[in-house]
């Protein structure tokens, strides 16, 4: 618009938007609800245990009653099922001086559970994320707030595993734990520095070994006291303690985790 002789008000008319400028407008108009809708295309909703297709995120009716939730009597540190009342802590836990303070399994990991996470971390199926957050905010919400932790943290993997498979699973799982405790998922935090040999085939005692030294600070101190570290599998919690000693080195008071699956110790 511009004015012309006399004060007359001039109305420049506009060039038309090509057509790949509507198309452009229009998709950024749908924003972040289209780009949903194209993921639910992309990846539709399926069972991440059988891979049987569903109509919404979680789990089917043949594998709910299948999940090795741990339910009963649990260690009071890791959350191992332990088989009487009186027994408050586990193999385990009674002969090691844990780094964090408590911490809470979602399933015991069998062949089924094991299966579902190989998928999950080498197979991209990282939709499977969706469906464990959900088990794990309905199993854990109640005592995640009265941890009252200040910040979600996922554990870390090296650079060059994370370049390979794409993503970090237990990072898409921190976001949702995160956004429903409304708290700040920070994966910025902590780093793995050294690409560490396979836990599995290692005693305990190799495991502390070959975690030594294979997780960083990117900073100094730590503003957060208390802090939610999320994982996928915990076995005897070498990995978890890990992490702990570096946060709590840093300024961080107490550290809690949380995992889709616990094993049963060695």
């Amino acid at each position: 618009m511009s004015r012309g002789l006399m004060g007359r008000v001039t109305v420049q008319k506009r060039k038309p938007k090509s057509k790949w400028k509507r198309i452009a407008a229009k998709n950024l108009k749908m924003g972040i609800k289209g780009g949903q809708e194209l993921l639910k295309v992309l990846y539709p909703p399926v069972c991440p245990f059988c891979e049987r297709r569903l109509f919404s995120t979680g789990v089917c009716q043949e594998c709910m009653p299948r999940l090795p939730f741990i339910e009963g009597n649990r260690c009071m540190k890791c959350s191992k099922p332990v088989y009487a009342q009186e027994i408050e802590y586990c193999m385990d836990c009674a002969k090691t001086n844990h780094s964090y303070e408590e911490g809470r399994a979602l399933f015991l990991y069998n062949a089924l559970v094991q299966q579902s996470i190989a998928g999950f971390k080498y197979k991209n199926r990282r939709e499977f994320s969706v469906s464990y957050s959900r088990l794990m905010i309905q199993e854990m919400g109640e005592i995640w707030r009265r941890w009252d932790c200040e910040a979600v943290i996922p554990v870390p993997i090296h650079a060059k595993k994370k370049q390979k498979r794409g993503f970090n699973q237990t990072e898409l799982i921190a976001k949702d734990i995160g956004e429903y405790l409304c708290l700040p998922c920070d994966a910025n935090i902590l780093y793995r520095c050294i690409n560490t040999m396979p836990q599995k085939e290692f005693s305990p005692a190799e495991r502390r070994k070959n975690l030594e030294k294979a997780f960083k600070i990117k900073q100094n101190s730590v503003e957060y006291k208390k802090v939610l570290l999320i994982d996928d599998i915990y076995t005897t919690g070498s990995t978890v303690d890990a992490c702990a000693d570096v946060l709590r080195q840093a300024g961080v008071q107490k550290v809690y985790f949380s995992s889709i699956s616990i094993g049963l110790g060695i």
